[in-house]
């Protein structure tokens, strides 16, 4: 057992997110890259990382906590996923900015092009999102 610091968590958060969400497979989640996000909150670390696929996407928010693990991919803290499908959604804008995703009921999910991978990995991923919902949507 290894001690396992804030940026070795950061390195596998795709994992951490998908055992969050109760993603065993992870043919569940397209070859999309997730849109990932930290966020220190009164002294504490939170991830949240965003991945699409499944005809869903999938949000999950994490506290990092250093330490030493047996499993680093199991969270140790504050953790919560939610799941939006698809069918659900109105429509979809991206723009150099970020991203919208206007659901049904009248809800707005906001993904800002600041995240941990990058500007044009932030790109190349929200517009992977507008393909797989226009191929959904046909």
């Amino acid at each position: 057992m290894a001690y396992v610091t804030i940026q070795d968590l950061v390195n596998i958060r795709k994992n951490i997110a998908m055992r969050i969400c109760g993603i065993w497979d992870e043919e569940e989640i397209s070859d999309i890259e997730p849109i990932s996000y930290l966020e220190e909150v009164a002294g504490r670390i939170y991830l949240t990382v965003w991945m699409f696929g499944n005809k869903k996407i999938y949000s999950a928010m994490a506290e990092l906590i250093p330490g030493e693990w047996d499993d680093p991919t199991d969270p140790h803290g504050a953790q919560f996923f939610d799941v939006y499908r698809f069918k659900k959604i109105d429509d979809i804008r991206v723009d150099d900015y970020g991203c919208v995703i206007s659901l049904q009921n009248g809800k707005k999910l906001e993904l800002k092009s600041n995240s941990i991978e990058g500007f044009e990995s932030f790109q190349f991923s929200s517009r992977g999102l507008v393909r797989l919902w226009d191929e959904y949507d046909d």
